[in-house]
C-alpha cells in the first residue's frame, strides 16, 4: 500500500475531533443559520413596536417652492466676511516645516565611507 498526500490527510481528518459528514455538516449550518434568521425578526419586531417608530417610512423633506426666498433667508442668518476682516489661518498639518523650506524637497546625508573604501571612524 502506497502512502501518498491523499491517504495522509484522510487518516489526519479521521482523527480530528472536528471532522465529520459533509451532510451532518450542512444540517447544522441549516439549523444556525434558521435559529439566527428566527431570532434576529424577534428581536427587531419588539425593538420597533417598544419604541414606536417606523423605520422603513420615508423621512419628510421639506419642498422648496421658490428656491431664491431660501437662499436669501439663508444668507441673512450668516455673516459674511468683509473687507478688513483676517483671512483664516491654514491649518498646521497643510503648513510646510521650516527646516523643509531651508533645505529644499532633497537632502543629500553623508555615508561615512573614505574614497579608498575604508570606512571611517
Amino acid at each position: 500500500m502506497t502512502d501518498d498526500g491523499r491517504t495522509r490527510a484522510a487518516r489526519l481528518m479521521a482523527r480530528s475531533p472536528y471532522a465529520m459528514a459533509r451532510a451532518e455538516a450542512l444540517r447544522l449550518i441549516e439549523a444556525r443559520h434558521r435559529r439566527l434568521l428566527d431570532a434576529g425578526t424577534t428581536s427587531s419586531k419588539s425593538a420597533e413596536q417598544s419604541s414606536g417608530a417606523d423605520f422603513a417610512a420615508a423621512e419628510p423633506m421639506p419642498v422648496l417652492d421658490r428656491p431664491g426666498d431660501f437662499a436669501a433667508e439663508f444668507w441673512r442668518t450668516r455673516q459674511l466676511p468683509g473687507l478688513g476682516d483676517e483671512p483664516p489661518k491654514p491649518s498646521k498639518s497643510l503648513s510646510v516645516p521650516s527646516q523643509a523650506k531651508r533645505r529644499g524637497r532633497f537632502e543629500v546625508i553623508d555615508g561615512g565611507a573614505s574614497p579608498d573604501g575604508d570606512k571611517a571612524t
